[in-house]
């Protein structure tokens, strides 16, 4: 959604920054016309706050202007405006924005493609949350519904593009934390390679899964022997990009991923503590060679 006019976005919760200067928040250009749209002194809140405006601090504003579909105003402080105190702005802006089913935001409203595409990825990466919460934990609230960026009609190509690309990197992060977070009942090598095929049709890779035959033929003994260990047989998964247009002679990147989908380190041979987060081993021991 593309608009200037946060205050008529027809969201319950809306969001616009407050930078820091000289340790005091100072807000957008956008600031004055939203205030008065929904009845608020800024400065006011801002100072009974107690707010700075750094990276990562939200003033919740609740707002009671008749006629109008706001009831909050999320002031988001964006510190001294780089890359990493917009990601830490986004990521605060979402989790404060738990449990809305929407909330319309400008907080992208001048910013450059590399800020941007930082705010926008910890802004999409902290609306994250994997099924129900667990038992005996407190009621969680769900991640916002949906998200309206407001971006005025001049806005760069370039922070466009960049806002793409944060919501492609959000959309694969959030993949990896499913994979990763999917209980090992049901995530066996079997199906985590059923996995690989239907996202690789999707995306245009080549997949190639070999099983536990194909692996004793190929001399893969290490995962062989591992895999007796378990009824679930082992696979061995590789997928392949070729970009279009590449020549046969651009550098070839591998990727190798860690991708166990359960790993007990054996039996009690770490402390409880090392044992508990063992189930998202396959999300790390990447590593990256190039030839």
């Amino acid at each position: 959604m593309l608009s200037t006019a946060l205050s008529e976005s027809g969201a319950p919760v809306v969001a616009t920054s407050v930078r820091q200067v000289d340790r005091r928040p100072r807000t957008g250009k956008s600031a004055p016309a939203l205030a008065d749209a929904l009845g608020l002194d800024l400065d006011v809140a801002l100072e009974r706050a107690s707010a700075t405006g750094k990276a990562g601090e939200v003033v919740d504003v609740p707002v009671i202007a008749a006629g109008s579909a706001v009831r909050r105003l999320l002031l988001v402080g964006t510190g001294d405006g780089g890359a990493g105190d917009l990601r830490r702005a986004g990521a605060a802006l979402a989790r404060r924005a738990a449990g809305a089913q929407r909330v319309a935001t400008d907080t992208v409203l001048g910013l450059d493609a590399d800020t941007a595409r930082a705010h926008v990825e910890g802004l999409l990466l902290a609306a994250y949350a994997f099924g129900p919460p667990p038992r005996g934990t407190a009621t969680r609230k769900e991640p916002v519904g949906s998200i309206d960026l407001h971006l005025p009609g001049r806005q760069s190509a370039p922070v466009r593009a960049a806002v793409d690309m944060a919501q492609v990197t959000a959309r694969a992060v959030h993949l990896a934390r499913d994979l990763a977070n999917t209980p090992s009942g049901v995530k066996d090598p079997t199906w985590l390679a059923r996995q690989a095929r239907e996202h690789g049709r999707r995306h245009a890779l080549k997949v190639t899964v070999l099983d536990e035959k194909d692996l004793a033929r190929d001399g893969f003994g290490g995962i062989v022997a591992v895999g007796m260990g378990s009824a679930r047989p082992p696979r061995l998964i590789e997928l392949r990009y070729l970009p279009d247009g590449a020549a046969r002679s651009a550098p070839h990147v591998v990727l190798v991923g860690k991708g166990i989908t359960f790993d007990s380190g054996g039996l009690s041979l770490k402390p409880r503590e090392a044992m508990l987060p063992m189930k998202t081993d396959m999300a790390a021991g990447e590593r990256s060679s190039r030839r």
